[in-house]
């Protein structure tokens, strides 16, 4: 069994193999190394979800899995971590850093909504005949998108 400084630990690897990808441009490398090290992270984080008089390690972790959530698209994932977070008591630089996310997470979610299983058969500014209106229709988008 994985101790919680181990997935910890390889979270923060992968985490920071993404970090690198992105800065080259390479996003969607980005975004799967940004999965992988949430499973990581999330599986830590879980190991600690009932154990209160432990922060502020506990919360560190939903935070920090959170943020991995956010950096993968995953947002649901990342608001339930911040609830887990919150289920604690965080200091208060960790719950400004949660807000932070929320906020992060808010303004993605308010830009590009997400629409579960939302496909387009191909890609027209004027399909909803609105020239601003645009629709992804890729797999790894199923949202649409004003522009």
């Amino acid at each position: 069994m994985n101790t919680i400084d181990e997935l910890h630990s390889k979270a923060m690897d992968i985490a920071d193999d993404a970090f690198i990808a992105r800065r080259k441009g390479k996003l969607e490398q980005a975004k799967q190394l940004s999965k992988e090290a949430l499973e990581y992270e999330k599986q830590a984080a879980l190991l600690l979800i009932n154990e209160f008089e432990i922060e502020p390690t506990r919360s560190v972790l939903f935070r920090s899995a959170g943020w991995l959530a956010f950096n993968a698209e995953e947002y649901k994932v990342a608001e339930e971590m911040i609830a887990y977070a919150l289920k604690g008591l965080p200091p208060f630089e960790i719950k400004e850093e949660l807000d932070e996310l929320s906020k992060a997470i808010n303004l993605v979610l308010k830009n590009f909504p997400i629409v579960e299983n939302f496909v387009i058969p191909e890609v027209h500014p004027y399909f909803f005949g609105d020239s601003n209106f645009f629709a992804a229709n890729d797999e790894n988008y199923k949202f649409a998108m004003v522009a």
